[in-house]
């Protein structure tokens, strides 16, 4: 073999280390593209829990403000009621006492059945928005472990791949060394 054999073999070594390296650049981009893209889809993610917070919060001042004027309404019903029936008993006690004990009694009876009705309807709408946050948790948990595993997926088929391209340039460069070395009358191969 003469130089330009040499030449010409160590020129097309040299082609196979450059299309190694721009395999390299390549795996490189495409796993960064995938990195902003996860980061991207995080930020989102993100961004509809707070949403979502901000919503049942206002939900939360709307059910607060409807239940204290709820409150004020029945509170100035029954000091309007208690009113009337006082003047009422001043003016004819003995003649009314069974009477007043009667309305009294369905009062009370009244403005309990309200607060249980008011309790329930409270502890219904509780339990509703209790619901519905842990099922948004659910949805959006399935959702960033579903991208994880797919990203945990492209990130061991690039790995997988990256590693049969170096074990195969490793066994190219081996053959080329055997190759070289059974011909030592030709070639000298030293190692520095």
């Amino acid at each position: 073999m003469d130089k330009n054999h040499v030449a010409v073999i160590l020129e097309d070594i040299s082609g196979k280390f450059d299309l190694v390296l721009e395999g390299h650049d390549v795996l490189r981009k495409a796993i960064q593209d995938t990195r902003e893209e996860l980061l991207e889809k995080i930020n989102l993610v993100d961004f509809k829990v707070e949403t979502l917070n901000n919503k049942v919060e206002n939900v939360k001042d709307e059910l607060n403000q409807k239940i204290d004027g709820v409150k004020d309404s029945l509170d100035n019903k029954i000091d309007g009621v208690k009113d009337s029936l006082d003047n009422k008993i001043d003016g004819v006690k003995d003649s009314l006492d069974n009477k007043i004990d009667g309305v009294k009694d369905s009062l009370d009876n009244k403005i309990d059945e309200v607060k249980d009705s008011l309790d329930k309807k409270i502890d219904g709408v509780k339990d509703s928005l209790d619901k519905k946050i842990d099922e948004v948790k659910d949805q959006l948990n399935r959702k960033i472990d579903c991208v994880k595993g797919s990203l945990d997926k492209k990130m061991d088929a690039v790995e997988m791949k990256l590693g049969n391209k170096i074990d195969a340039v490793a066994s190219d460069l081996t053959a080329h060394r055997k190759d070289t070395e059974a011909h030592s009358s030709v070639y000298k191969v030293k190692d520095t």
